[in-house]
């Protein structure tokens, strides 16, 4: 990641990341996660080999990404994670996933973050009203 990357939403994580698979071997993910916690496997080599996403092209690393968009179970965990804390193995829909937190950094809530937030809540506010209106017009629009 080159640069000074910003996020609009109040809590933002560099995540690695790894999609392992939809295997029922949890013993081969378990093994994995074991390797990558003893230092005999780099986490993105392992993301590179293993993982069934597009991290794998990416070492394993997405983000900077607020806690509304990864899966639920992701988020629990990055919620309360620690600098370079390593997740086993556990189950997100169909995918085993092991996740790391690279480093955590919490946006402030100053006047260009409660613009922005601002801004998102106006847009969903009128997509929401043009399309009640639009709903509720239409059919007679359409009988004329």
């Amino acid at each position: 990641m080159t640069g000074v990357q910003t996020c609009a939403l109040p809590i933002c994580f560099p995540v690695t990341i790894l999609y392992v698979s939809q295997s029922r071997y949890l013993r081969a993910h378990i093994a994995l996660y074991f390797a990558i916690d003893n230092d005999e496997i780099h986490f993105g080599d392992a993301a590179a080999a293993y993982s069934a996403g597009p991290e794998s092209k990416t070492q394993g690393i997405i983000g900077p990404v607020d806690l509304t968009t990864p899966h639920p179970e992701v988020a629990a965990r990055l919620r309360t994670a620690s600098p370079r804390q390593l997740f086993p193995p556990f189950k997100a829909e169909e995918w085993f996933v092991i996740i790391r937190l690279e480093y955590r950094f919490d946006s402030e809530f100053d006047d260009k973050t409660q613009k922005f937030l601002g801004s998102l809540l106006l847009s969903a506010k009128s997509k929401d009203s043009a399309t009640s209106l639009l709903d509720s017009y239409l059919p007679s629009l359409v009988a004329r």
